[in-house]
């Protein structure tokens, strides 16, 4: 990738960074009706010399790539200067899962893009993780000759809990393959979403501490449930005016797909008992997370047998049972949007 300057686009004003099928590029769609720019027209040459293909950047999570491949990094975006491009557009924005997968991502991110004079805001969309890792069957069921070691296989539900007892089974969750799935990528794939789903709690804490107020966490369910969500959370971190919701949009759903299975029912529920343990301190965590950043409760969308000791949430937030209700435990208004604690200024003002 050369360095010419002139090929430079406008920093992004918001990145959104989401956890693997949880509507990354739901909130994608959200960001472009508030005039975000999508990536130039050089971003798909620049993608497919660099990762063999092209419609998200998922820009490495290493030094090299973000301190000293900047140039190479922002070669990406439009370039809102030009009267053309500033007409039609507000702000530049990035948005990849891949940034969800490693703790080092925050940091060399709000070391590039956050800074004094620079409004900036770090979307982090959310999901339950159980919905998360079921999504990613359905994911790979739909895609038979990505994911499949043979043409038209299909996981099933016994494949999913066979890998759930294995994963619960260590101490600590480290996916291995299990003999039947040998060379299987569809197995492989989920299993390794099931594992990067565990360390749901480590990456949110490490956005809180690299961007603190200009950090925005987004519940992928309250999204759906409560259509002007999504768009007023954008809006209120953007420092931008809120518009019309419109119609509800799918965004890559794999609803329509053959052989689809809903997030419900008796098989649901097993993998969810088996994995239960495992799972239940990153929810814990996430939800204090959550209490705390945005006074939002998970509790009200998330699965609800996974929020039963209000004592054990009381010691980890350090306050009393009696005093949760005033960060939001028990929101008589689930649709509510709680806006930002934060100052904000519009992209590029």
């Amino acid at each position: 990738m050369d360095a010419d300057t002139s090929l430079l686009g406008t920093p992004p004003s918001a990145i959104i960074g989401g956890f693997g099928k949880c509507g990354t590029n739901f909130l994608g769609y959200v960001l472009s009706r508030y005039k975000g720019a999508p990536l130039s027209a050089r971003a798909c040459v620049l993608e497919r010399i660099w990762q063999g293909w092209c419609g998200e950047i998922n820009w490495p999570c290493d030094e090299s790539h973000w301190i000293q491949e900047h140039h190479a990094y922002l070669q990406h975006f439009q370039n809102l200067n030009r009267t053309e491009d500033g007409a039609k557009y507000a702000f530049t924005y990035d948005k990849s899962t891949s940034y969800t997968t490693t703790s080092k991502c925050p940091v060399l991110i709000a070391s590039a893009l956050l800074g004094p004079g620079r409004p900036f805001t770090m979307f982090l969309i959310l999901c339950d993780p159980f919905r998360s890792v079921w999504s990613r069957m359905n994911h790979v069921n739909a895609n038979p000759a990505i994911y499949g070691y043979n043409k038209g296989y299909r996981m099933t539900i016994s494949d999913v809990l066979q890998i759930a007892h294995q994963f619960a089974s260590v101490h600590k969750p480290i996916f291995r393959w299990l003999k039947p799935f040998n060379n299987n990528s569809a197995a492989g794939t989920f299993g390794y979403h099931l594992q990067k789903a565990t360390e749901m709690d480590l990456v949110v804490a490490n956005y809180i501490k690299a961007f603190g107020n200009a950090l925005a966490l987004i519940i992928s369910e309250k999204s759906e449930a409560c259509p002007s969500y999504a768009y007023s959370r954008v809006a209120c971190a953007l420092g931008l005016p809120i518009i019309p919701v419109g119609q509800p949009t799918l965004v890559n759903s794999h609803r329509k797909s053959p052989g689809y299975l809903e997030p419900r029912g008796a098989a649901y529920d097993e993998m969810v008992r088996v994995l239960k343990s495992t799972f239940l301190p990153i929810y814990m965590t996430v939800r204090s997370q959550l209490l705390q950043h945005e006074h939002e409760d998970i509790a009200a969308w998330w699965n609800p047998s996974m929020f039963n000791d209000t004592e054990a949430l009381a010691g980890q937030l350090g306050s009393s049972a009696a005093n949760l209700s005033e960060l939001g435990i028990g929101r008589g208004k689930p649709c509510e949007v709680v806006g930002s604690t934060r100052d904000t200024n519009p992209p590029g003002g």
